[in-house]
């Protein structure tokens, strides 16, 4: 599989009914004509278990005739796509010499997960690549050796966040090869010591909140400075001598997937990381008595117009995230419930007065809305993007997808749904699952507006959005009990 992330054509037409002609038909020419063409071309330049990076290629074409523009347009375009593949990679074959490949800019599917894992762990995002969007197929690609347990004990010491989501959002089977490793190391000491503690003690936690607690009273971040993070050695934590093949940690803000870029400005996935570990009070915790704890329960009650900002700036790091690049969704049809998301956590007691009852209760809410969608009850985070906003989270921050869904919200989700095609009158008599697959499980891109900074939805355009004429709420412009900002959505029928 490859990865074309951008394509943008500039045509100059002889006259205005050609240009209308190539407007209203260049879409299935590429759809139908060019890209199953340009696959089995990129395919011949393709290694086993390696992955490459054009991050932009601009091709110029002569004139074509008005007549035959589709066919010439195609070949010629293909034509010089091959002339550039060759002169760039002529000394690639199948059994083509590793050194030569990674300074051709090949690089194996292994170090390239590695990567992959490391960006979700900081952002909760997968980055557009063409290997796979699934952490599971992800991890198990990654070779588990002493560099790659350094480099995952590095994130964890500088993203609080990359140590709490890897406890709960990455698959079992793999934190469990980890913890294998992790118990095999002698004590050690120094700033990496406290997590391969950790993973010795099999701590267990319940909630993302819970955790957090725990983070925050342990230690592991109180005493990190920026020279710890330079200072690590492998030798020092009897980690083997191994060092990946580029040194330098790329984050998800500049790693691209596999994939060929016409006339594209470079773009950024992802976002950057500003959370810092601190540890307020936690000792004064452990040692007062209950007059403390009555303090502290003022102190909290002082502090709601603080946590307040807090979650302001929370949402607006999501608008940044958004600013910074696109992002790509498979849900986005998950718009047209947005008037019964509210009443639906209030019959299950998740939502008192367009507030949640708790932050539990707001990472479930994220996981109904995704099980209105698909109808599995097994999740993962970085398909939760659109679902967070809805929900009032912010983008990078983690949610819990461990948490189980009850029968009583499985069967309020699915009268939810049959509500939807009752009052859509030319959906009714279609069944949930033809809801689903028709308009809800739709693919989307999230962006922010360019003046407003509000997000932005653009949705995939099919023939049965006609339907969407008789929806007798407007989806144009949404914004829940829980959003900061409205969301413009685009969605042409």
């Amino acid at each position: 599989m490859h990865l074309l992330q951008q394509h943008i054509m500039n045509v100059q037409c002889s006259s205005q009914p050609l240009g209308k002609e190539i407007q209203n038909t260049l879409s299935d020419v590429l759809e139908k004509e060019f890209y199953p063409k340009l696959e089995i071309l990129l395919d011949k330049y393709s290694v086993e278990n390696y992955t490459w990076t054009i991050d932009q290629l601009t091709v110029e074409l002569p004139a074509v005739s008005p007549k035959e523009w589709k066919k010439e347009l195609v070949n010629q375009s293909l034509t010089r796509i091959e002339d550039y593949l060759k002169n760039h990679f002529r000394e690639v074959s199948h059994n083509g010499n590793e050194e030569i490949l990674e300074k051709l800019g090949f690089e194996t599917v292994a170090f390239h997960s590695v990567n992959l894992l490391i960006g979700y762990l900081k952002t909760g995002i997968i980055a557009e690549n063409s290997f796979s969007g699934n952490i599971n197929e992800i991890v198990k690609a990654i070779e588990i050796s002493g560099a790659f347990i350094e480099k995952l004990l590095k994130v964890f010491h500088s993203h609080k966040k990359a140590f709490i989501r890897y406890y709960f959002n990455i698959p079992d089977f793999f934190r469990e090869k980890i913890k294998v490793e992790m118990i095999g190391y002698p004590d050690a000491s120094g700033p990496l010591s406290g997590f391969i503690n950790f993973f010795k003690a099999e701590i267990e936690f319940s909630s993302v909140e819970e955790m957090e607690h725990w983070v925050e009273n342990s230690g592991l971040y109180s005493e990190r400075t920026e020279e710890d993070d330079d200072t690590l050695s492998g030798k020092k934590y009897n980690i083997e001598n191994q060092e990946f093949s580029r040194e330098n940690e790329r984050d998800i803000q500049n790693e691209e997937g596999e994939h060929l870029e016409l006339n594209k400005n470079n773009r950024k996935t992802g976002s950057q990381e500003t959370h810092k570990g601190n540890n307020d009070g936690g000792n004064e915790e452990n040692t007062q008595n209950k007059k403390t704890e009555k303090k502290s329960n003022q102190k909290n009650g002082n502090n709601k117009d603080v946590e307040n900002n807090s979650t302001t700036e929370k949402q607006e790091m999501s608008s940044s995230i958004l600013m910074a690049s696109p992002l790509y969704v498979e849900n986005a049809g998950l718009v047209i419930l947005h008037p019964f998301l509210s009443t639906l956590f209030k019959k299950l007691d998740m939502c008192h007065d367009e507030a949640w009852t708790d932050k539990k209760s707001q990472h479930k809410a994220i996981l109904l809305t995704q099980y209105l969608i698909t109808g599995q009850e097994i999740f993962f985070e970085n398909e939760l993007v659109l679902n967070k906003l809805l929900c009032g989270f912010p983008i990078d921050e983690v949610v819990n997808t461990r948490q189980k869904i009850s029968r009583k919200e499985k069967e309020t989700c699915n009268d939810l749904l049959l509500a939807v095609i009752e009052h859509w009158a030319m959906l009714k008599g279609s069944s949930v699952s033809a809801l689903r697959e028709t308009f809800l499980q739709r693919a989307g891109k999230l962006s922010a507006g360019s003046e407003s900074h509000f997000p932005e939805l653009w949705v995939e355009e099919k023939g049965v959005d006609v339907l969407l004429s008789g929806l007798p709420w407007g989806i144009g412009m949404i914004q829940t009990p829980w959003m900061e900002n409205y969301m413009n959505v685009y969605w042409t029928y």
